[in-house]
């Protein structure tokens, strides 16, 4: 089933991103709008915990060899980079082995100012001499060998078990060379990628991103993503089952810094969520919450310690002072990728955002 149309989610974020080009993002509010708009090798199951790992663009898992020196990827042939002015002709290419060597690459390319290259640093053979030796994009390095359009052979000079762990970091995102080339330093705010969704404009208060058109996933299949009806069967996830990613035609992101701001947008109903503001959480149980289908008591509505969403990496460093409250109803569900649990407007009951590529 695709995305109804017309569907739109609102998320709130207390801060703002300061670019959106995946070498770059370093924090919770790059990443959030980074993982929605570009894709990664692997990512993290909806449901499963212990977190657990899964194939994104990777078809499956990596073969490794026995001394732990030598990966071999596969990746899909069906994905595509969306349409933007940067291809021939405005139209989005096949996504191949060559753009995740070219991403890799510009984390060890000086003036890209990459903030993620200690993820590789002295990992990859060649890489880091790659980029001390004029980082020309078309000289090869050793460690990265693209056996053809869909398989790359990584070597490590020593063993690295992380290493599939870092391909599902917004670090490890696939650009496409063109865009990157086309639009210069802009491409920081004029990102194109081959993820569920397109951005259509953005700013210091707003992100807005459309369903990418070219976007192929198998659809959500909760059983592989570790449903257990004990745990989640009250959760109100069986209408998401076998649904097309993405599951919204829209995705607005609201960079709103002040709380009192931001719960003020969410009682007004111009975003859909927000990270309740410690001062308003014993008056939003008190009270309750008014929903579209008018006021609910108090024990209708849960509040609740929330991860902080938008991380790609299990969240359990992260402050657990957070509640946040949804009021999205079942039919549009919100489509960040990484699962964050929220009290709802909707139903009063604890439910969980699903991810776009879950």
């Amino acid at each position: 089933m695709p995305a109804e149309t017309g569907s739109v989610y609102r998320h709130s974020m207390d801060g703002a991103p300061s670019t959106l080009d995946p070498a770059q993002a370093a924090t919770i509010y790059s990443k959030f709008v980074v993982v929605n708009v570009f894709d990664t090798l692997y990512r993290y199951k909806y449901l499963a915990r212990p977190y657990e790992l899964a194939p994104n663009l990777a078809i499956d898992f990596p073969e490794v060899s026995d001394d732990g020196l030598a990966y071999i990827f596969r990746i899909r042939d069906d994905a595509r980079f969306g349409d933007d002015p940067a291809f021939p002709e405005g139209a989005g290419r096949p996504v191949t082995v060559h753009d995740l060597v070219y991403s890799l690459k510009r984390h060890f390319d000086p003036s890209q100012r990459s903030q993620g290259a200690w993820l590789w640093s002295d990992r990859i053979r060649g890489l880091d001499a790659w980029g001390e030796n004029g980082a020309d994009y078309d000289k090869p390095v050793e460690g990265l060998e693209a056996v053809d359009d869909h398989t790359l052979k990584i070597k490590l000079t020593k063993p690295y078990p992380q290493l599939v762990y870092t391909l599902a970091t917004g670090f490890s995102a696939l650009v496409p060379r063109e865009a990157v080339e086309h639009y210069g330093r802009e491409f920081g705010v004029k990102p194109v990628g081959s993820g569920p969704y397109q951005l259509v404009s953005f700013d210091n208060t707003l992100a807005r991103l459309e369903r990418n058109p070219n976007f192929r996933r198998e659809p959500l299949d909760l059983a592989t993503e570790g449903f257990d009806p004990v745990m989640h069967g009250d959760l109100g996830l069986a209408s998401l089952d076998g649904r097309a990613y993405p599951f919204t035609e829209r995705l607005e992101i609201h960079f709103i810094q002040e709380n009192a701001a931001r719960w003020s947008a969410f009682s007004s109903g111009e975003v859909d969520n927000v990270m309740v503001p410690n001062e308003q959480v014993n008056q939003s149980c008190r009270i309750g919450i008014r929903s579209n289908s008018g006021p609910r008591s108090a024990r209708d509505t849960t509040a609740m310690r929330a991860w902080r969403p938008g991380l790609s990496t299990p969240a359990s460093t992260w402050p657990t002072n957070a509640t946040a409250i949804i009021r999205t109803p079942s039919a549009m569900w919100p489509i960040v990728r990484f699962a964050v649990p929220y009290a709802t407007r909707s139903t009063g009951r604890r439910e969980t955002t699903p991810s776009t590529t879950a």
